[in-house]
């Protein structure tokens, strides 16, 4: 899912009625965190030429379709609302969103281009879409009037969204994933996992381990022993995703209260200074073990692979700005929020271009070398928690990045003489 840059710092605002910020974009922003995993499609037999234009007409629709998420998502509710930002604080709603938008999606005539190439067109009719919308309200949101809820510029034809084949789709793609390359499946794999250990850690935050502190209230005094929990439950032994045909990649799974307390264990012995705290103590004081989380990602847009390095290294105009994010909500939801919030950071870098027109996210997501400055990245995002003065249970969450310490961290990936593509492997 995309999300879109102005030239000024951005601003996430909250809506009347809704618990959550305004936000646009998804939980696609996961799989720049994910970066510096690359799995290879070996071809083990050949196709006839029908096969392969089925499976090309089969992975432009399956662009397509993640396409006319993206544009859904987008639509506009109101002066400062997207559908997107509807969804943003209930994760479930926007997977019913797309197993609906699937079900109601229509597919045009596939459309031959240069070469081999294939484009396809999926639309959803106005009516279905204003449907689709009031339900959401009524499953979902209780507290916001359906009626209220109108989405401008909306024709009669609808939402539309339009994708091409790709020559380096993997072959053997689940549906709904077939214009993604095996990369990209192990990308969405693995920011699955990184949402699941995100949503751990914050149902955690409440565990007391004294009377007077929680895990949250340590671990905002000591971010080490979260980032090294955070290590520790990434590392932990997975079941395979599951990668529905509506473009989520979900991955359940359980965690019992003894092996969270061995992770948080482990992680404090790890810091430097240790931590004196005694985490044996953590319990869940609602008594539920274990702990059933869900951790998903969606599918992808569809990029162009790099396939050429970009000599160009020019210093881009917006390295000399800050890229900033902040939502006024209710104290009990921060923790949720300074996730969205990171996100959302995470999706505005991608969509920053060098000056030769790549964009930050196909450089992260495609290049060989990209740890180091996916880590850079993620490490330079900082927050703040401001309370708001005549309201004691809210608070405004701020976040915020210094787009040089981005531009620093890629310009070393945007000079390389040899710059390939993980996509374009043989």
């Amino acid at each position: 899912m995309r999300s879109f840059l102005s030239n000024s710092p951005i601003c996430l605002k909250t809506c009347p009625g809704l618990a959550g910020p305004i936000i646009a974009g998804g939980v696609f922003a996961f799989v720049l965190l994910a970066g510096g995993i690359c799995g290879d499609e070996k071809v083990t037999a050949s196709e006839t030429a029908d096969q392969t234009r089925t499976r090309a007409v089969e992975g432009a629709a399956d662009a397509a379709f993640g396409d006319l998420v993206d544009r859904v998502l987008a639509l506009q509710l109101g002066e400062q609302l997207t559908m997107a930002g509807l969804l943003v604080m209930v994760p479930d709603a926007e997977c019913w969103l797309r197993s609906e938008l699937l079900k109601a999606s229509q597919r045009g005539r596939p459309r031959t281009l240069d070469g081999d190439a294939v484009e396809v067109t999926v639309f959803v009719p106005a009516g279905k879409l204003t449907s689709l919308m009031k339900d959401i309200a009524v499953r979902y949101l209780p507290q916001v009037d359906p009626a209220q809820l109108m989405i401008e510029g909306l024709t009669e034809k609808g939402a539309t969204g339009t994708g091409r084949s790709s020559p380096s789709a993997a072959k053997n793609a689940p549906i709904g994933w077939r214009h993604c390359t095996a990369h990209q499946l192990t990308l969405a794999s693995t920011a699955a996992r990184i949402d699941l250990v995100e949503k751990l850690l914050t149902r955690i935050a409440d565990w007391p381990i004294s009377t007077r502190q929680t895990l949250g209230m340590l671990f905002a005094e000591r971010p080490d022993l979260r980032q090294a929990a955070w290590k520790g439950f990434l590392h932990k032994p997975v079941p395979k995703p599951t990668y529905e045909p509506a473009g989520v990649c979900h991955l359940p799974m359980e965690f019992h209260r003894a092996e969270i307390v061995a992770i948080l264990t482990a992680a404090g012995r790890a810091c430097t200074p240790l931590i004196e705290e005694d985490l044996t103590r953590a319990i869940d004081p609602k008594n539920i073990d274990p702990l059933v989380l869900d951790g998903y990602a969606v599918a992808p847009p569809a990029t162009p692979s790099i396939s050429s390095p970009t000599k160009q290294v020019v210093r881009p105009a917006w390295a000399d700005r800050t890229l900033s994010a902040s939502v006024t909500c209710k104290k009990g939801v921060v923790a949720t929020v300074r996730i969205e919030l990171r996100r959302q950071l995470w999706l505005s870098v991608e969509k920053l271009k060098l000056p030769d027109g790549v964009e930050l996210g196909e450089i992260l997501t495609s290049h060989p070398n990209a740890d180091n400055a996916i880590a850079t990245i993620r490490s330079g995002i900082t927050f703040k928690e401001t309370p708001e003065p005549t309201q004691s249970d809210t608070s405004n969450v701020s976040a915020a990045i210094d787009l040089d310490l981005v531009w620093q961290a890629v310009r070393g990936l945007s000079n390389d003489e040899e710059h390939p593509g993980r996509n374009d492997k043989p």
